[in-house]
């Protein structure tokens, strides 16, 4: 199952337009998002580091460690996405197991791309 199909159901969309923050380096995280529709730069220190798209997740670390934000993402396009918070991002884990695994690749697919930046 794809991470889309996890979390079709939601309708609580939150809309970001083009040239938009998401977040900042630095800023507070609690949630992360699901990209539903757009495309996502995530960097650090100015420096690209991933490109988000539909299906994919962004802000999954701070979600997951409590710290603050270690990238910067910014809407390259309008982009339409759901909030994960704690307690969504703990019902998907239950409801779908999969999900961790996909969380888990992004994370890995991030490092290594800063690591052969």
């Amino acid at each position: 199952m794809s991470f889309l199909q996890s979390i079709k159901y939601y309708n609580d969309y939150k809309h970001f337009r083009k040239g938009e923050f998401i977040f900042r380096q630095g800023d507070p995280g609690d949630v992360m998002y699901a990209l539903v529709e757009g495309e996502v730069e995530i960097s650090i220190n100015g420096s690209q580091i991933s490109l988000v798209k539909p299906g994919e997740v962004l802000g999954e670390m701070a979600l997951i460690d409590k710290k603050p934000r270690s990238a910067t993402a910014i809407a390259l396009s309008d982009c339409k996405v759901v909030v994960i918070d704690e307690q969504r991002f703990n019902f998907l884990i239950q409801q779908t197991p999969i999900f961790v695994t996909q969380i888990m690749k992004v994370m890995s697919d991030r490092i290594r791309s800063m690591d052969n930046g």
